[in-house]
């Protein structure tokens, strides 16, 4: 049997290998993304944490992508304070058109997405997925994986490059990831063909979405 000394000794040596993150930021409730995963919003601290480099990346609507590596050493607490920076992006011409993967519980569909200003419409290629989401009936609108409707095709994608347009109306939610080209089926379309234009629907939306809860706390003028 181990002296008492010993057993300890091996407790500190096996439990010090690991450290802890905390991460503030500005502007509160930013997403984090530690190593692809979302870890929570800010201000947050992450534990355990393994020794060594780590990705940190910071999301927020209206907000620039924020990435960034950490070192963390055993036993300590890295801390991060960042000053995330304000997104202006012009609204292109309305309405928008794109091909999008619509996103199901397992797997998804591909379809014809446009933007107006009024509305956000979907029609699957199949014609079981038709929407009609009303920009004003938008409760929360957020970036998030969810179930991923198709095959990672790469290894080491940004965190923000797996990130879905993700709108929440009253009863119900709607996950869509925009498509460069013009893939035939959902197997065919791989993630870094969504990435840059995934993020410019996202603002998109986003922005119609900020002028619609803005013109509906203005009162009217009589």
């Amino acid at each position: 049997m181990l002296p008492v000394g010993l057993l300890l000794l091996g407790f500190l040596v096996a439990g010090g290998s690991d450290g802890s993150l905390r991460v503030k930021t500005d502007v509160a409730e930013v997403q984090v993304f530690l190593d692809g995963q979302e870890v929570g919003q800010t201000p947050v601290t992450v534990t355990p944490v393994p020794a060594g480099r780590h990705r940190v990346t910071l999301m927020k609507a209206g907000y620039e992508d924020h990435v960034e590596e950490v070192e963390v050493q055993p036993g300590a607490t890295a801390r991060m304070f960042v000053v995330m920076k304000r997104s202006n992006v012009p609204l292109p011409p309305l309405p928008a058109s794109y091909r999008a993967l619509h996103q199901h519980r397992t797997g998804g569909c591909l379809g014809n997405l446009t933007v107006t200003a009024e509305a956000v419409d979907y029609r699957s290629d199949d014609g079981k997925d038709v929407f009609h989401i009303l920009i004003r009936e938008i409760r929360l609108l957020s970036r998030s994986t969810g179930s991923t409707p198709f095959k990672w095709s790469l290894l080491g994608p940004a965190d923000s490059d797996l990130t879905g347009c993700r709108l929440e109306t009253p009863g119900r939610s709607y996950g869509f990831f925009a498509v460069e080209g013009e893939p035939k089926s959902a197997d065919k379309v791989r993630f870094q063909d969504t990435a840059k234009k995934t993020k410019e629907l996202f603002n998109i939306v986003y922005r119609l979405w900020q002028d619609s809860v803005s013109a509906a706390k203005t009162p009217a003028i009589q």
